[in-house]
């Protein structure tokens, strides 16, 4: 059968790096290309790609923007066809995405059924399933777009894009998650951190902390002189999540504190000799002791929160939405979408800060 559509895969593998990928369907129709060759779009800082196969049809634009459409293996909710953001992207980039989510399945149900009906959508953010897309035949390699869009290829070395290609010489994705091109110009840090309010910061004079122990005296010292909220509530100096997989917010911490990128479960170094990777448990580390015991001492000394081992996720982020707890180590994503619209709801000196 001919193959005429191009669909842009992510993949969100084992390390949590997302992969960027083409995909064909297997039906023809619509007047969609039928060639191989790369699609180039009026625009050459975009990559327009044709349009969406059944039963992904978004409506045809009358405004000059292209329409695609995304799929995402997990649950989540569906915005409005005029979304203020996303027309605000498609005035800036020729380019409209509406995006669906998995519902009442799992992700390997969902795409199987994409796989199986040869109905793909144009974006694909997804697991391990784009291997089963690949094997498929479903993936259509960047090799020929690499070579038009020059801001696409310099994102890695010759050497770098040499570690995606598969068995058949060709490159199917890309890891593109916190990949930026020239520079991060992004103005919210949305990776792994010890969070502390602004309110904290600006009552000590924004001190600079470079140290586990720093960034507990500052709590200890804040919390001894602002013991509790403007409504009478005890403030939380520093809390924790545990439950279930979310306990990786605890966990992980030694990792990033020796200055390692997030690598599994595991940290990556170079032996300086022979020049091959070191893999080591974090946990079994030095820094890994200290940090553990750290959070021991503050326990006792009443700073951390007495309920971190028994919360539930949603009492944790009921308590980070009141502005009670000061500090935490997490990722952004855990914690910042859910909270940050009560952030905004107060002034810094008042509340949340």
């Amino acid at each position: 059968m001919n193959r005429m559509k191009r669909t842009i895969s992510f993949l969100l593998i084992f390390s949590l790096l997302a992969t960027f990928a083409s995909c064909s369907a297997r039906k023809t129709g619509h007047g969609r290309r039928t060639s191989d060759e790369p699609f180039k779009p009026e625009k050459d800082d975009v990559i327009v790609i044709p349009e969406p196969t059944d039963p992904y049809v978004t409506p045809e634009p009358d405004d000059g923007i292209t329409d695609l459409t995304m799929f995402i293996d997990r649950p989540g909710n569906e915005k409005e066809y005029d979304n203020r953001i996303r027309e605000l992207i498609a005035q800036m980039t020729g380019v409209r995405v509406t995006e669906s989510y998995i519902t009442g399945i799992s992700a390997e149900e969902a795409v199987g059924a994409l796989i199986a009906s040869g109905n793909l959508p144009d974006y694909f953010y997804g697991g391990s399933e784009i291997h089963d897309l690949y094997t498929a035949g479903d993936l259509v390699a960047w090799d020929p777009y690499l070579e038009i869009y020059p801001n696409l290829r310099e994102l890695y070395s010759e050497a770098e894009w040499a570690r995606f290609r598969q068995a058949d010489g060709k490159i199917y994705w890309a890891d593109v998650f916190d990949n930026h091109y020239e520079k991060d110009t992004s103005t919210t840090h949305t990776g792994f951190a010890f969070w502390i309010q602004v309110r904290v910061l600006e009552w000590a004079g924004y001190p600079k902390i470079e140290t586990l122990d720093q960034y507990f005296d500052l709590l200890e010292a804040y919390t001894e002189a602002n013991p509790r909220m403007p409504d009478g509530t005890d403030v939380i100096p520093y809390t924790c999540l545990c439950e279930d997989w979310r306990y990786f917010s605890i966990e992980m911490a030694p990792m990033f504190l020796d200055g390692h990128p997030y690598n599994g479960c595991v940290s990556v170094d170079v032996d300086p000799d022979t020049k091959l990777p070191v893999i080591s448990d974090y946990n079994t580390t030095d820094t890994a002791e200290a940090y553990f015991r750290k959070l021991n001492e503050e326990y006792e000394n009443g700073i951390v929160d007495p309920d971190f081992a028994v919360q539930t996720y949603d009492e944790y982020i009921s308590k980070v939405m009141t502005g009670r707890v000061l500090g935490m180590c997490d990722m952004y994503w855990d914690f910042g979408y859910m909270a940050e619209d009560s952030f905004s709801l107060t002034p810094v000196n008042d509340t949340y800060g």
